[in-house]
């Protein structure tokens, strides 16, 4: 399992040197070929990027886009930001809102500056959501499988961090690492090590920064919050 999500990284890494590092010929389409194999390899950040981008290509087409929409999913299973924010936000353009207020909360659970506001403006509007206590459950639910992804303890990790539990989020972060290499949990144990305040709102930024890219509003009602 850790091999494989160190395929996954390097893959995705590959992808990223092609398509923007600098000293490097940029190939787009073997960058994708590579994005692709790195979100085989379940690499969430992977199966964000190339979900979007195929969704992107297709969206005015009557391409069957099920596959894309099923690697979106994969990511936000396993704690993956971009994705959750990107699946409450389709869910609530069909008006869905049991699903985008599942996946609304689940954001909310980690910390996210943007979740956390919509997330209180709809209580104040008197809407019906799941409790913070059943975000919380999933996570730990997800950490505990067995063959569990390296992810989904860094998720776990940021849940924890947010409720104040600081020793069982190092613990977390910890078990991303197990027989190999995660960047973000390795990121995120360096910075408690230091004290350093690296946010998850940090985190989602420079991952969209990287790529010159912003997250769609989330609206409802007369909600709206631009991250």
């Amino acid at each position: 399992m850790h091999q494989q999500y160190s395929f996954g990284e390097g893959y995705r890494l590959a992808s990223d040197l092609l398509s923007y590092g600098e000293g490097v010929e940029h190939n787009l389409e073997q960058a994708e070929r590579c994005l692709k194999k790195a979100a085989d390899w379940d690499d969430v950040e992977a199966q964000t990027q190339w979900a979007l981008q195929w969704l992107s290509k297709n969206e005015t087409s009557t391409v069957d886009v099920s596959e894309a929409r099923g690697y979106l999913e994969k990511a936000a299973n396993q704690g993956g930001i971009m994705a959750q924010w990107h699946l409450t936000q389709q869910a609530f353009q069909k008006k869905e809102n049991e699903e985008a207020f599942k996946w609304l909360t689940r954001m909310a659970a980690q910390g996210y500056t943007p979740a956390k506001l919509l997330h209180a403006e709809a209580t104040a509007q008197g809407m019906k959501l799941p409790t913070m206590a059943e975000a919380q459950q999933w996570y730990q639910q997800k950490a505990a499988e067995e063959g569990a992804k390296p992810h989904c303890h860094h998720a776990w990790g940021r849940v924890q961090e947010e409720m104040g539990s600081l020793e069982s989020a190092r613990a977390a972060f910890q078990n991303t690492l197990a027989g190999q290499c995660h960047l973000v949990g390795l990121r995120r144990l360096r910075a408690l090590a230091r004290k350093e305040n690296w946010t998850i709102d940090q985190e989602v930024q420079e991952a969209l920064n990287l790529r010159a890219q912003v997250l769609p509003s989330i609206q409802w009602s007369k909600i709206e919050v631009q991250p």
